[in-house]
């Protein structure tokens, strides 16, 4: 996990916002480090329509 994927997904939880969409409209990418900093276990992750989704 990248220093930048867990920022974004800190400072998102602190505004209360969604760390993908930050993610879309900041650094770029899939956001597959970012569903990463959300979860303490293994994830089969995937974007649909460009929208992440992700199940453990």
């Amino acid at each position: 996990m990248g220093t930048s994927s867990t920022l974004i997904n800190n400072i998102a939880q602190w505004l209360e916002i969604d760390a993908f969409e930050l993610l879309r409209n900041s650094f770029g990418g899939s956001g597959y480090d970012v569903a990463c900093a959300q979860t303490d276990a293994p994830i089969v992750y995937q974007l649909e329509n460009e929208k992440p989704f992700f199940e453990k």
